[in-house]
């Protein structure tokens, strides 16, 4: 009884957080357009952890449908704007909530790996399957090998130019795109770790990424 109680409160907190995500005033500026998305897909896949532990019906349904391979716009119960890809609603009612807070199931850690490839993907605008990825060398090296001293060679020219023209008008402009690109990247990094019992947990991401974006919203 005492896992189901704390199963239903974590529930509460994730639905919760995700419409406060939605709340969030958002900006034109790439970099906070990216977090706006990560946020969102965060803030999924801890639900989708947390909630696909009891073997029961619902979570057929989440871990058959909210995968990496599809936007997460697609994923059944997941309602977006229009406009943009951003989760306006989450439609519980195909999943069992008694079955929540179960212990066994799915490896929670393989989504953690996916979500930090896809932010060092979203920082640097480069593919895993990129021709530059040969041999030893993949995506998460070359960033590692780049964090946190040179960073800024390896960050996307389209977020560069953008954001520069963005912050020129702040006297601490550069380093202020700095710190949030590299706070991004060691997100990404503590996510994508080659052993799973060193990843973070997603419910340990979604703040951190929080924290990033109103550091820009802010500045």
């Amino acid at each position: 009884m005492a896992f189901l109680f704390a199963g239903k409160q974590c529930l509460l907190f994730l639905v919760v957080l995700l419409h406060a995500l939605i709340l969030l005033s958002a900006t034109s500026a790439a970099i906070a357009a990216a977090l706006d998305n990560s946020t969102d897909l965060a803030s999924l896949l801890a639900f989708k952890a947390a909630s696909t532990s009891g073997g029961g019906a619902s979570d057929n349904i989440i871990s058959a449908n909210w995968t990496m391979d599809a936007p997460f716009c697609t994923w059944v119960g997941v309602g977006c704007s229009r406009r943009r890809p951003r989760v306006v609603s989450l439609n519980l009612s195909s999943f069992s909530l008694q079955e929540y807070g179960l212990t066994g199931g799915v490896t929670i850690r393989e989504d953690v790996y996916s979500f930090g490839i896809l932010l060092l993907e979203l920082v640097t605008g480069k593919k895993p399957v990129d021709p530059m990825f040969r041999g030893e060398l993949n995506l998460r090296q070359w960033v590692c090998n780049a964090y946190p001293t040179a960073v800024m060679e390896i960050v996307d020219n389209n977020i560069l130019r953008t954001e520069f023209t963005n912050l020129q008008q702040h006297s601490d402009g550069v380093n202020i795109l700095h710190r949030c690109l590299s706070s991004i990247i060691e997100v990404g990094l503590h996510c994508s770790k080659d052993l799973p019992n060193e990843r973070l947990l997603m419910r340990d991401v979604v703040p951190k990424l929080q924290k990033i974006k109103k550091r820009v919203l802010v500045n």
